[in-house]
């Protein structure tokens, strides 16, 4: 199995106001600590930069970040490996349950919400960022209609995120996950 996480167990999510904002970004990553899993422009322009080390080290980094020229970061510590596998799409599960769907406004929210998903149980069916949804990003979990509606409660009045649902999922659901 393909291990991501070879320079600690956190992640910081960094995303930048623009291209430019976040190549002059990347400079300030320099250090041994942390590792650049990726860094790439999205589809409505901005920058996102994403980096693996040890808690301290990022949390470091990210303390430094210019505020004024972020759209969301955020430091996440612990992060099961299923969150980056579910990211670069190297999980392949089908809904087991019902799904819950969640649109954020940030990657940032996307990840701190797996995060917190996978800990409690919950599998990642999708993870996608803007980059190939314009200005939207993407999270489908599956598990326990009680776990997910957990996360519901946990969302409502977040204003990162754009929409969720809950669907009871059936046998045309289900085939059209097969086929991803």
């Amino acid at each position: 199995m393909t291990t991501i996480l070879s320079n600690g167990s956190s992640l910081l999510v960094v995303e930048a106001k623009s291209i430019s904002v976040g190549y002059e970004l990347l400079q300030n990553f320099s250090s041994a600590s942390a590792h650049l899993l990726e860094a790439f422009p999205t589809l409505t322009g901005n920058f996102v930069i994403l980096l693996n080390g040890h808690k301290n080290d990022l949390l470091k980094n990210h303390k430094e970040l210019p505020k004024k020229d972020l759209i969301d970061s955020a430091v996440i510590e612990n992060v099961n490996e299923h969150v980056l596998k579910g990211f670069y799409n190297l999980l392949k599960i089908s809904p087991r349950d019902d799904v819950l769907v969640i649109e954020t406004k940030t990657l940032c929210e996307a990840f701190r919400i797996s995060a917190s998903a996978v800990n409690t149980g919950l599998e990642i069916v999708e993870l996608r960022s803007a980059r190939s949804l314009v200005g939207i990003n993407l999270l489908v979990l599956t598990g326990p209609k009680s776990s997910l509606q957990k996360i519901v409660r946990a969302l409502k009045g977040n204003k990162k995120i754009k929409a969720f649902r809950i669907i009871e999922i059936g046998d045309s659901f289900r085939r059209f996950f097969s086929f991803l």
